[in-house]
């Protein structure tokens, strides 16, 4: 529409309120050839545009298509300039990322009529260029190249004999779907429940859910299984810490200096326990002042100060193209707000420059002489293990006590608070229920539910009677180790702590329990968040009764995966207390 005008179309005052214009493409094109409306907008008795030469910074490309060069294509009065949004082609070329950063930045291309000349009509390309892909030609040469590839990989992929979905032989485009949207790991597990416990989810990358495949990848055997680059997302201040350090030999010697710190036999000195019980006290006096009323449990705000700031998006494009990520960054830098230092950053950072903490402590550790790590070594490592405290058990309380909560899962809350009230003076660690809660809580809702991606030695190995190439991905997920095999987790879609309470096939429920992975890189801090988590429900289960707030829908508590954890979709989780008659 002309500048400064009312559009008949659309009724916008002037070309910004129309939205039709890219400012930066219309550089040096005169204002009254601003108009894209029909019919054309009117001023003075004059018809916009008149028959024009334009040209356009960055289109010399059309040059090319019509006929002209130097980025100027010559029309007349019919002369049309239409926008076409090419997201859904980014969307494939590039990433459901870009798909969402395009649906509204549409595309000013020029559609010209223009006289009869020697070449063939163009009558033909005014329409619009997604409408190539559905040109019968297009599509079977796109067809050739694909089935093409299909059979290539048919026949030559190493992979070709797993079971798994046809696509996943020579594209891995589904997966980072689902990715980028937030469901990796129903979608993974869904693929589980159509083809078993082993399965190809990508042209060089498979799945195992199976106790075979947890002892393989993860156990003794899979000493020599290293992390995949995806765990440099994790790096924190440009240094790794233990659990992003990709070779075994250098988490070995990160381990070698933390892990006495987490040992249960040290989480159950008086010491750390009075941090723990302090911790749980303050949430309860919290609890206090919403009673009667509902508390959002899950606390956004609190996630954002220690945990990572990006989006899972970002994180992924950051993974799969780093060239891209840096380009976008770059961009988007120049428009940005400069964040704000998250809180996190301002307590590690003071924390570790400081002498003399309690010797029972993390830092202690990490400052002792024989060690010689750097300062932002140990902020690093501080902040690492801090965001993951927050970021995996926090998750996993909030989706625990929204399931007891529910009308279905009502009776195990009841049962749990009978135990508490007959045992008011026993240990978190001496309450049977309150375990068989937790370790059911973990299993349907694990802290990690995600894929642990590691790499195939060289000389490749034989997993679950498949042998893997080296070299190739492979991982387990909690979510899918604990519900494939139904005679071990019978009905496994079902919250039931009794089974937990059930000395029949106890073993094999330990070896395939997956919730801080296994062995030598498992979790170092499942001692301490067992500790943590049957220590708040213990002292909030044994003042109130909580029930899902009128508000809240199912939709806002479905999984949403982060990187490897997973968060409430609406992010929040509001909960009523009703005190308890006989409340300690």
């Amino acid at each position: 529409m002309c500048f400064g005008a009312t559009c008949p179309t659309c009724s916008g005052k002037s070309w910004r309120g129309c939205g039709s214009h890219i400012p930066s493409a219309l550089a040096g094109v005169p204002e009254k050839q601003w108009c894209t409306c029909e019919p054309r907008v009117t001023v003075d008795g004059k018809a916009y545009p008149p028959s024009a030469k334009m040209a356009l910074p960055g289109l010399s490309w059309l040059g090319s298509i019509f006929g002209s060069g130097g980025g100027q294509v010559t029309g007349n009065t019919n002369t049309k300039i239409r926008l076409l949004n090419l997201a859904p082609l980014f969307a494939t070329w590039l990433s459901p990322l870009l798909s969402s950063l395009l649906t509204n930045a549409p595309l000013l291309i020029i559609m010209p009529t223009p006289p009869a000349i020697s070449k063939p009509k163009l009558d033909s390309i005014k329409v619009p260029f997604k409408m190539l892909l559905l040109n019968p030609l297009v599509l079977a040469i796109t067809c050739f190249a694909l089935s093409v590839l299909y059979v290539w990989r048919c026949i030559t992929s190493p992979l070709r004999s797993l079971p798994g979905p046809r696509i996943s032989l020579f594209s891995s485009w589904l997966l980072k779907y689902h990715e980028f949207h937030a469901h990796r790991t129903r979608y993974v597990h869904s693929l589980h429940q159509r083809y078993g416990p082993v399965v190809r989810i990508a042209p060089n990358e498979v799945s195992f859910a199976s106790l075979e495949g947890v002892k393989e990848i993860y156990g003794s055997g899979g000493s020599g299984y290293d992390k995949t680059e995806f765990y440099n997302l994790f790096t924190i201040y440009g240094r790794r810490t233990m659990f992003s350090t990709l070779k075994k030999e250098d988490h070995a010697k990160r381990k070698r200096i933390l892990a006495d710190r987490y040992a249960n036999t040290n989480i159950l000195k008086s010491e750390s326990l009075h941090g723990i019980t302090e911790r749980s006290k303050r949430f309860v006096e919290r609890c206090s002042r919403f009673a009667g009323g509902s508390i959002d449990i899950f606390d956004e705000e609190i996630m954002k100060q220690v945990t990572f700031d990006d989006s899972l998006q970002n994180r992924l494009v950051e993974y799969y193209n780093p060239s891209l990520h840096k380009l976008i960054g770059n961009v988007l830098s120049l428009f940005a707000k400069p964040r704000k230092t998250p809180l996190a950053d301002d307590l590690v950072m003071s924390a570790s420059a400081k002498t003399g903490p309690a010797q029972f402590t993390l830092l202690s550790r990490m400052q002792d002489k024989n060690y010689e790590m750097e300062h932002i070594d140990m902020a690093a490592e501080c902040l690492d293990h801090m965001a993951a405290g927050i970021d995996t058990t926090g998750d996993a309380l909030c989706f625990l006590m929204w399931e007891i909560s529910q009308p279905r899962s009502f009776y195990v809350q009841q049962r749990l608070q009978e135990e508490l009230r007959t045992n008011p003076e026993a240990a978190f660690d001496r309450l049977p229920y309150l375990d068989a809660v937790v370790m059911e809580g973990l299993r349907c809702f694990p802290a990690i539910p995600m894929s642990l991606p590691r790499y195939v030695p060289s000389g490749g190995r034989t997993i679950d009677g498949y042998y893997i190439p080296d070299r190739t991905i492979v991982s387990c997920q909690a979510y899918s180790t604990h519900r494939i095999d139904e005679t071990v987790f019978p009905h496994p879609d079902t919250f039931d702590p009794d089974r937990w309470l059930q000395e029949t096939g106890e073993l094999d429920r330990k070896r395939l329990f997956f919730a801080f992975a296994s062995g030598g890189r498992g979790c170092i801090g499942k001692h301490l968040a067992l500790a943590e988590m049957k220590t708040l429900l213990r002292d909030v289960y044994s003042r109130y009764t909580t029930v899902p707030d009128p508000s809240m829908g199912a939709e806002d508590m479905e999984m949403s995966d982060q990187l490897i954890s997973s968060q409430p979709r609406g992010k929040k989780c509001l909960l009523t207390l009703i005190p308890l008659e006989n409340g300690v």
